[in-house]
């Protein structure tokens, strides 16, 4: 077995330590999250989802949504995050010098 301290030291990646508070029912989240994704800790299930979130900012800077498909039940649903809506509307205001974006509202709930 590798020990985790060497395996940093050898790595040409910098790393930093960082501290969070979450709530007893994130912590439970974040270790459904952990177990499901098969991780191997809560810092990996964090850094999925930092990777996730960092992939969809680039695609409201694209002007682009976020949204699930179910082909088979014939529905769509969009991911409703108001800073990337805000994203959006502000990339679409500077490529037409229009405010908004098709009636896009920046006060939309998140979906859950």
């Amino acid at each position: 077995m590798t020990n985790k301290r060497s395996t940093r030291a050898t790595r040409s990646v910098a790393m930093s330590r960082l501290n969070f508070d979450f709530t007893d029912k994130a912590i439970e989240q974040l270790d459904d999250l952990k177990k499901k994704l098969g991780a191997g800790s809560r810092a990996e299930v964090v850094r999925y989802a930092q990777g996730i979130l960092n992939w969809a900012v680039q695609q409201a800077e694209q002007g682009n949504q976020v949204i699930s498909v179910n082909s088979g039940a014939g529905t769509v649903k969009e991911l409703l995050v108001p800073p990337l809506d805000e994203i959006r509307i502000r990339i679409a205001h500077t490529r037409t010098g229009k405010c908004g974006l098709r009636g896009l509202s920046s006060k939309r709930k998140i979906a859950r």
